[in-house]
């Protein structure tokens, strides 16, 4: 007779050792999930809030060339991003000031690579490293905290492609003088830096009637827009459509006077009463041109000296307000109206990018001209309605940040751009 072992006897109890290394393996497992979902979402609540901030920065610093109100803003956009709801821990390790989380703010000129200090300032790079939050589960691992960081970098991109917001104006250009890649300080088809344009004619401008032709006042139709409301909004703040080079523009035919003065004085702080402030702020600075500009019989841009007899404008230098002197203005905070929140204005307001056209296809009346560009005006003084007469003037830029899809790669020709975040090449946190 085959006599029973004990074996059986000695393996009592092996059951409740599986169970309890199966329940310390599903702690594990869950903890990783919890604790790993709890700092993924405060990654990408620091990662937003660091976009933020370095985009703040970077169009700030765009506006004033000036890095110490570059890192205040950008330190600002990140205060009051962890005092939204939902960033309640955020918030609780910034305001700490015990290093919970250390930020920089770091300028370079070049983005690729971003060489911290190199000068001139264009692009701005925003850390936040050491966001600690407190473990959960993961402590059966030994595991205390977890620390996430995030890096953003932004600042111009490459000239636009394609351009939205566009003030519905046009001016012809000279297809033979295209933009140059290697020099900067060559025309832009046609166009100098520091050169005063008529932005729109009267009837009377003198050669500059009908530069797109008879009944043309240099007036834009984008897109699906038409009638004179849609037209004061578009100098008011710019067309919703975009536009590419190598598209066509239609003009918009007629004088407009009406239009013309209710949209782009907006930017002057002067309403008509169906255009408002909270729609289209006024720009920070509305001090203009003394001596209102004007056109003679030849075509020939005049303002009137202290003798009172009217000279001929030959560049922005002859003026005593221009764009060198609104920047200054700028750089230095010296407003007539504050940005938002404290005050109703936005700066750059004046700064207007329109189209530049070939005009060699004009015709009577309404016209579809192809688009060789887009162009940056300084508005000069607010539309001066003078009967029938209401003519613009404006100082080329070779560049101004517009809304619109920038190219592929980047480029030195000038033209509108826009502020944009970039992929930090030197941090996998970005």
């Amino acid at each position: 007779m085959i006599q029973p072992t004990s074996l059986p006897v000695r393996q009592q109890g092996i059951v409740l050792v599986l169970y309890a290394i199966g329940m310390f393996a599903m702690l594990i497992v869950g903890g990783l999930a919890l604790d790993g979902a709890h700092a993924m979402l405060n990654k990408n609540r620091l990662q937003t809030t660091v976009d933020a901030a370095a985009l703040s920065a970077a169009k700030t610093l765009d506006q004033t060339a000036d890095t110490a109100q570059a890192q205040t803003a950008a330190l600002a956009m990140i205060a009051s991003n962890a005092d939204n709801l939902g960033n309640r821990e955020l918030a609780t390790a910034y305001a700490s000031g015990n290093g919970d989380i250390n930020v920089t703010v770091e300028f370079s000129a070049t983005v690729a690579p971003f060489a911290a200090g190199s000068l001139p300032a264009n692009y701005v790079r925003v850390r936040a490293e050491n966001f600690t939050m407190s473990a959960w589960l993961v402590q059966l691992m030994g595991m205390d905290e977890k620390i996430v960081a995030a890096t953003a970098v932004a600042g111009p991109s490459p000239t636009l492609g394609a351009s939205c917001k566009l003030v519905p104006l046009i001016v012809c250009g000279d297809p033979d003088q295209p933009p140059s890649p290697t020099d900067p300080t060559a025309p832009i088809w046609g166009y100098e830096r520091g050169d005063v344009h008529v932005l729109k004619g009267g009837s009377d401008s003198g050669g500059q009637k009908g530069p797109i032709g008879p009944g043309s006042f240099q007036l834009a139709r984008p897109g699906d827009a038409s009638g004179s409301y849609d037209l004061a909004q578009g100098l008011a703040g710019g067309s919703e459509n975009c536009s590419n080079v190598g598209d066509s523009i239609d003009t918009e035919p007629g004088n407009k006077v009406g239009p013309t003065v209710a949209g782009i004085n907006t930017r002057l702080n002067k309403y008509p009463g169906f255009i408002f402030p909270g729609d289209y702020p006024p720009d920070v600075v509305t001090e203009q041109q003394e001596s209102e500009l004007q056109v003679d019989d030849s075509g020939v841009i005049t303002l009137e000296d202290a003798t009172g007899t009217r000279v001929p404008v030959n560049s922005a230098a002859d003026l005593d307000f221009n764009y060198q002197d609104y920047s200054d203005r700028l750089k230095a905070k010296n407003y007539d109206l504050q940005p938002d929140p404290i005050g109703p204005a936005a700066l750059d307001r004046r700064n207007m990018p329109i189209y530049i056209a070939n005009c060699e296809a004009k015709n009577t009346g309404q016209s579809t001209l192809p688009i060789l560009g887009f162009g940056c005006f300084f508005l000069l003084q607010e539309a001066i309605q003078n009967g029938t007469e209401a003519e613009l003037y404006g100082e080329f830029q070779t560049e101004c940040p517009i809304d619109g899809v920038s190219g592929n790669q980047p480029t030195t020709i000038p033209g509108p751009y826009r502020i944009q975040l970039y992929k930090d090449s030197g941090s996998y946190d970005s």
